[in-house]
C-alpha cells in the first residue's frame, strides 16, 4: 500500500483489523475452536 504524504500518524488497515478481530474471538471462545473434553460422550452432548 502506498502511503499518502498528507496522512500522518497511525492509520488502521481495514483487512488487518478484521483478521485480528477474528483471532481475538477465537482466543476468547477457545472451546469452540478446540475440544478440551477428555471423553467423547461429554464432547458430543
Amino acid at each position: 500500500m502506498k502511503r499518502s504524504d498528507k496522512d500522518r500518524g497511525f492509520v488502521v488497515q481495514a483487512k488487518r483489523w478484521i483478521v485480528e478481530r477474528t483471532f481475538g474471538w477465537l482466543n476468547r471462545e477457545r472451546r469452540l475452536s478446540k475440544d478440551y473434553e477428555r471423553k467423547e460422550e461429554s464432547s458430543l452432548s
